[in-house]
């Protein structure tokens, strides 16, 4: 019988990702409040509304993140999947560095696993930052005792890898490459509405000082139209003429 323990690996610091993922409900209803009630496009609560709903997402992703792994083979799950791989179709456990090669980013340390038909697979968790304490180490320990017990590992050293040593995937190019394309896109969407907004304000005058109060919102929705077409009606508000001296 074999002394090998279980191991349940889960996202550290629980509560702190929990509580953004409730600022990130916060921001799904404060952007949709926004994005339906707003006056303009350019609303400074409807960026923050989207940037708490992405933070929040990214949250979501995070915590719901769980890895454990017991006699019958390795359990991990994502915020969408779920995955189970027995010890059998298991051929190495292996240690993935990323970023190993760039200053300016901290090391990061993830299992990854080599499949009998020659895929890989990473796993979610665990996961170790340079610089910062962790519990990596030891839970890499306890997935080889159990691939050891019930499973036959194809080496008995460790297999460190890198981004040059176990080659650069296009998926995550193409993801990035995908993205800047919306946002670029989304960026020139948005400059003929804001070119209009500012030509709007700039060919603007000030309304009247005898104008009342409910009627200066037509002012500031389409200044210049409304101020011309206000004094050509010759409606409330209107500057009046001097009367005639007298003789």
């Amino acid at each position: 019988m074999s002394n090998a323990r279980d191991v349940t690996c889960r996202p550290p610091q629980r509560r702190a990702l929990w509580f953004f993922v409730g600022l990130g409900a916060v921001g799904v209803g404060l952007a949709v409040e926004r994005a339906t009630y707003g006056s303009t496009i350019l609303d400074l609560w409807l960026g923050i509304g989207v940037l708490l709903a992405l933070s929040g997402v990214g949250s979501l992703c995070a915590v719901t993140a769980e890895v454990t792994a017991d006699a019958h083979g390795l359990h991990f799950r994502k915020l969408l999947r779920r995955r189970s791989v027995p010890w059998a179709d298991v051929a190495d456990l292996r240690v993935r560095r990323l970023h190993a090669n760039n200053p300016r980013v901290h090391e990061v340390r993830r299992i990854s696993l080599l499949l009998r038909n020659g895929r890989t697979t990473l796993l979610p968790l665990p996961q170790a930052f340079s610089g910062y304490p962790s519990d990596f180490d030891a839970t890499w320990e306890a997935l080889r005792a159990l691939h050891r017990a019930y499973g036959t590992p194809a080496s008995d050293h460790v297999p460190v890898l890198s981004s040059r040593t176990a080659g650069r995937s296009w998926a995550g190019s193409l993801i990035v490459c995908a993205l800047l394309l919306a946002s670029a896109g989304g960026t020139a969407c948005l400059v003929p509405a804001v070119a209009s907004y500012e030509q709007a304000w700039k060919s603007a005058a000030p309304c009247p000082a005898s104008t009342p109060t409910r009627e200066r919102g037509a002012w500031l929705n389409r200044p210049g139209e409304t101020l011309r077409n206000h004094r050509r009606s010759g409606g409330r508000g209107a500057p009046r003429p001097e009367p005639p001296a007298g003789p």
